[in-house]
């Protein structure tokens, strides 16, 4: 039998969390690979780039270089009022938005380095939210609280992974 405190742990607020975490972690993974494929090969660019265009996603192999330097530096202007961790967490949520949008609205056709440069950021971005995300979860959950919260993390990022693919051709259709 299962105890009731292990059901409620489900339901705490600082493990709850890291499901909307892990869908804004998700989201821009399938973005910057094959829904951007899909996405330039219906522009009819060739083969060869798009292929090339699978290199936009070393940021998230290589995170592990640059998550020393997110830990150690705390942002001023946001880490009074958020702490390290949010502050990274937030910045980088703003950064991808903005990239984001710039790449919607780019000409895809003329501009395809442009488009490369910017899904490289938007990997390099996300990694680094990643990488905050992963540090607040393990601070701020007990030790009771850690599968859980990572659980959570992963189901809002695998359901990322079905919206930014399936569902970007959905819309896209």
């Amino acid at each position: 039998m299962i105890k009731n405190n292990m059901l409620n742990i489900w339901f705490r607020p600082n493990v709850f969390i890291f499901f909307p975490m892990g869908f804004a972690s998700g989201l821009p993974l399938l973005l910057t690979s094959s829904t951007l494929g899909i996405w330039l090969a219906d522009y009819g660019i060739d083969r060869t780039t798009i292929a090339l265009f699978s290199l936009v996603g070393i940021p998230y192999a290589f995170k592990f270089l640059w998550a020393p330097f997110v830990d150690q530096l705390r942002l001023s202007f946001l880490n009074k009022k958020f702490g390290q961790r949010k502050s990274w967490i937030l910045l980088s949520q703003l950064a991808l938005i903005i990239l984001v949008a710039m790449m919607a609205l780019i000409d895809i056709r003329n501009d395809t380095f442009l488009v490369a440069l910017l899904a490289f950021l938007i990997a390099f971005v996300s990694a680094t939210h990643d990488i905050a995300i992963d540090a607040w979860r393990i601070e701020i959950n007990n030790k009771e609280e850690l599968g859980v919260g990572a659980a959570m993390y992963v189901s809002g990022y695998r359901i990322a992974l079905l919206v930014a693919g399936a569902g970007a051709l959905i819309i896209a259709d």
